[in-house]
């Protein structure tokens, strides 16, 4: 498995795309690819199809949605707003930010800031038997 992973160099800021590819012949790798671009689209869908969808909504059907799949998910939120600090420093950013279980806003907003909430989707898949995991990675609201 290879992650490819565009970010910004100069910024401190994570990745707005990457994706997963399966090297070598493994049809649990390549099912796993599916998996991911599976529950992106479906998640695209169920925030294009509420208005008022909460993070803590959407969060919970990419849950679902993994479940389904026959995967776990790999993090503990599927995304953030654009601009955000990675989320290894989550403890300092506030869990609006976040699409993730403590996210009771809806996701479309105007921030405090005053510029409309943009979301950077972040699929995190693992596949336990296999020992193998994914991740895919693109604005959610801008597309």
């Amino acid at each position: 498995m290879v992650v490819l992973d565009f970010e910004s160099l100069p910024a401190p800021y994570e990745t707005g795309f990457a994706r997963t590819v399966a090297v070598g012949d493994g049809p649990e790798r390549r099912r796993l690819v599916g998996d991911l671009a599976v529950v992106a689209d479906a998640a695209r869908e169920a925030f294009r199809a509420d208005e008022g969808i909460t993070g803590r909504e959407l969060h919970a059907r990419i849950r679902a949605l993994a479940a389904e799949a026959g995967r776990t998910p790999g993090a503990w939120h599927a995304g953030r707003l654009t601009g955000t600090p990675p989320a290894t420093h989550a403890e300092t950013t506030r869990p609006e930010a976040f699409i993730g279980p403590d996210d009771d806003r809806p996701l479309r907003r105007t921030l405090e800031e005053g510029w409309r909430a943009h979301w950077i989707l972040e699929i995190h898949l693992v596949d336990e038997a296999h020992g193998h995991a994914g991740v895919h990675t693109e604005l959610l609201d801008l597309v």
